[in-house]
């Protein structure tokens, strides 16, 4: 009977209907660490956002086939060591791309709202509060979507039912993919001065990384939002914070973190103006489910010897094959 190990826990009504095909092992925790000592003889891994997967434990498990990963961000696998090894890593780009919207227009109806100020001031009895709200209307405003992926179209769907005229910044993606009246901006500087929300939904990578820097955000609207519910390292945090010392941004929204867990000490922590949540816009209890049944799937798509949907590095590994073919056959 082939072996799944999981890093973390998943819905038990997606392990129930395999058992009787699979043996499944649970990590006593995520660390990468942890899940070398028990990967050695597994044929397939579920992967969630807790753990960091090296490439010496990918290297070490000399049996694995298949790496499913809850997300459609893989930025905690390494990608290259999977696949040099051939190993494919299936992932689940349409499980939470509504809830991750839906997390992203919480935060921006929060702040825009001064809702968790309003909720505190009122249960310690000063009704006087309401007289000085900067609560602000939401209809008129501009949304800036910082990437056009699946989550920034789920959450232009979303600002036109509130009114909300939308703004696209995307160097990854053609024009041509862009909505008619939607102003699609190529300079990331005039982009992000011209909106009034500034909601982040590019994958973290090397080009990506710190890219909302000092410069970037005081280029912004003195009284902008800006919202992060992709990746923590797209934002430089030393740079936010000291944006927001200097006054700059009415709210931010952040789901998502440099370093994960957030630190008690890190300096953003002082602002009230700052809303918080523990990278978990996309772990609603549906979600939850289409995550780990998605990934589970490509999991045992590949063991039972078929086509999985959704395979991150499918394109590393046509090359690798190519060149394995091209180098046998010379």
């Amino acid at each position: 009977m082939k072996k799944i190990l999981l890093t973390q826990p998943i819905p038990e009504q997606v392990i129930k209907p395999l058992r009787s095909r699979f043996e499944f092992i649970l990590s006593p925790d995520p660390s990468d660490e942890t899940v070398r000592k028990y990967i050695s003889g597994v044929d397939g891994l579920l992967v969630r956002t807790g753990t960091r997967l090296s490439r010496e434990t990918i290297f070490a498990a000399r049996s694995l086939k298949v790496i499913g990963r809850t997300g459609v961000g893989v930025d905690n696998v390494d990608i290259e060591a999977a696949s040099e090894a051939g190993i494919p890593v299936c992932y689940t780009p349409e499980a939470n791309s509504v809830s991750v919207a839906e997390h992203t227009m919480a935060f921006i109806l929060a702040i825009s709202k001064n809702l968790l100020n309003l909720d505190r001031e009122t249960k310690q009895g000063n009704w006087k509060v309401r007289d000085r709200s900067h609560a602000i209307d939401l209809s008129g405003k501009t949304l800036g979507l910082l990437g056009f992926g699946r989550i920034g179209r789920a959450m232009f769907e979303i600002a036109k039912v509130f009114g909300i005229e939308v703004s696209i910044y995307d160097p990854f993606i053609p024009q041509e993919l862009i909505p008619n009246n939607v102003k699609f901006f190529t300079n990331l500087k005039e982009f992000v001065s011209a909106v009034d929300i500034i909601s982040v939904h590019i994958p973290l990578s090397p080009e990506t990384k710190g890219i909302i820097d000092y410069d970037t955000i005081i280029a912004m609207k003195k009284d902008a939002i800006l919202i992060n519910t992709s990746r923590g390292s797209i934002i430089n945090e030393r740079d936010l914070e000291k944006a927001l010392e200097e006054g700059w941004l009415s709210g931010v929204g952040l789901d998502v973190f440099e370093n994960e867990p957030h630190p008690k000490n890190c300096g953003l922590n002082k602002f009230d103006r700052v809303y918080m949540t523990p990278h978990s816009a996309a772990l609603t209890k549906e979600c939850r489910l289409r995550m780990a049944t998605h990934a589970m799937q490509g999991i045992v798509d590949v063991l039972e010897k078929r086509s999985p949907q959704w395979v991150f590095n499918q394109r590393e590994l046509t090359n690798l094959c190519k060149e394995e073919s091209f180098n046998g056959n010379r």
